[in-house]
């Protein structure tokens, strides 16, 4: 019978890649929308809402994930492994998909960064646009926000390709 920080282990895997999984779709369609030149803001919508709280949860979790695993694997629950490589042989594919995990984080955090400097990017377009005293911003900040919401997007999207591979690999190694 398996031990039950595994069980839990084995559940966070499943929440990741979901998550992971999700995140990645909602900026696809997102970018989607960005290349046939839809309004940003939908786009920015879709991507900022479900794409963040994904990359967000995703994250925790694997973090969570990696605490399962290090007090659970240690002979004294109380006191945790030093780190993944300390996991036990018996546990190797938990040790694999915890350096995956580690990698996987790093790929949403930077995602969720890139979420981030989109929505500072709008935020400051907004409130030069809320400026009456500045002749023709309009157009000029409305393609500046294009570029800078499609740039965001799409390097948000790169990255949380990778952490979703990464994630069901991951998943994969543990099921």
């Amino acid at each position: 019978m398996a031990a039950r920080w595994t069980v839990l282990f084995r559940l966070r895997a499943v929440e990741v890649a979901v998550r992971c999984v999700g995140a990645r779709e909602v900026l696809a369609d997102a970018a989607e929308l960005l290349a046939l030149r839809m309004h940003g803001a939908d786009a920015h919508d879709l991507a900022h809402g479900g794409a963040s709280d994904d990359l967000a949860l995703a994250a925790s979790s694997m973090k969570a994930a990696e605490l399962f695993a290090l007090y659970g694997a240690s002979a004294n629950p109380m006191l945790p492994l030093p780190s993944v490589q300390h996991v036990p042989d018996r546990n190797h594919p938990v040790r694999l998909a915890l350096s995956l995990f580690q990698s996987a984080r790093a790929y949403t955090e930077e995602a969720c960064g890139c979420m981030q400097t989109c929505c500072v990017h709008l935020r400051t377009a907004d409130d030069l646009l809320a400026v009456p005293a500045l002749p023709c911003m309009d157009g000029l900040l409305d393609v500046e926000r294009f570029i800078a919401l499609h740039a965001g997007v799409k390097a948000a999207l790169d990255l949380a390709r990778v952490s979703a591979a990464l994630a069901i690999t991951a998943h994969w190694l543990v099921s």
